[in-house]
């Protein structure tokens, strides 16, 4: 039992060390609507290759315009970095457009974000493109007040069309970078340190098995831990069948597929071998004792 509870924790502590930025909540397009907090843009709702609702917008006039998608009040933030990020697709875009975040503060301070990169999270919208990530990050003073507002924006430089999928507000703590990708369970720079940590501990657990099997030593724990870490194993890798299932990212699917196969192949394959070095030790002891007497 000691066993299992020490496993289950584990796994539940690196489980938390790999998350690598806190969901502040959802952007749900067909409740700003009901709510009248939807400034523009069309809901369409989920089908087909798309699992989630998404807000379609548009600029048919050819003329540069600035869309208000919706406003946050007193949006939830505690730390000083945060980010709207979420999923993107557009066509026919004219120019260059961007996303566009304000953030409002008590003292009347206004700042903005715009994703105007040549690549990654914080890439401009040109031409053409299917779904990606996006993230429009603002980085305040450590210890500064909130913003009392956000104000999402889109602005377009003439004609196109942009289709807004599932989006999120988070914060991001010391280390994080919000132009990571964000959008899955966790970000790479956590999805590696997931892999790392797991293997490191899961490695150490099966070196110590090693040890004690060589040693004849505490059999209760070895054969407690051939049955807990192979479930482990199996549990980890159904997460990551799970996960590939939802459509995450590849770093967050990979590392739980690939540690939790190797962790159940491998200790459910140590097993019968532990058992009869165990058996053969305790033979050898009752012929000991047989020639003794």
């Amino acid at each position: 039992m000691k066993v299992r509870v020490f496993c289950l924790g584990l796994f539940l502590s690196i489980a938390m060390l790999a998350v690598g930025d806190e969901n502040l909540g959802d952007i749900s397009w067909g409740k700003m609507h009901l709510e009248g907090r939807l400034a523009a843009g069309d809901v369409i709702p989920p089908g087909g290759a798309v699992p989630s609702e998404s807000l379609l917008l548009s600029n048919p006039t050819g003329q540069p315009m600035t869309i208000n998608v919706f406003t946050l009040d007193k949006p939830p933030i505690t730390k000083a970095c945060y980010a709207i990020c979420g999923k993107i697709r557009y066509e026919n875009v004219d120019g260059t457009a961007y996303l566009e975040m304000w953030s409002i503060f008590p003292s009347g301070g206004r700042f903005f974000s715009r994703t105007l990169g040549e690549q990654g999270l914080m890439q401009s919208l040109r031409g053409t493109s299917e779904w990606r990530e996006f993230s429009v990050p603002f980085y305040n003073q450590e210890g500064a007040p909130p913003p009392s507002q956000l104000i999402f924006n889109i602005a377009f430089a003439g004609r196109g069309t942009v289709v807004l999928g599932q989006i999120h507000l988070s914060q991001f703590g010391q280390g994080d970078n919000p132009r990571e990708s964000k959008v899955g369970w966790w970000s790479a720079r956590a999805g590696g340190m997931f892999g790392v940590l797991f293997g490191t501990i899961v490695g150490c657990l099966g070196g110590l098995i090693g040890v004690l099997t060589a040693r004849g030593k505490s059999r209760r724990f070895v054969f407690a831990s051939l049955i807990v870490l192979p479930v482990m194993g199996v549990v980890v890798l159904v997460s990551g069948i799970v996960s590939l299932s939802l459509s995450q990212p590849y770093h967050v699917w990979y590392p739980l597929i690939l540690g939790g196969a190797l962790t159940a192949i491998i200790f459910w394959a140590l097993n019968p071998k532990v058992r009869k070095r165990y058996a053969d030790l305790e033979l050898r002891k009752i012929r000991a004792m047989d020639d003794v007497s």
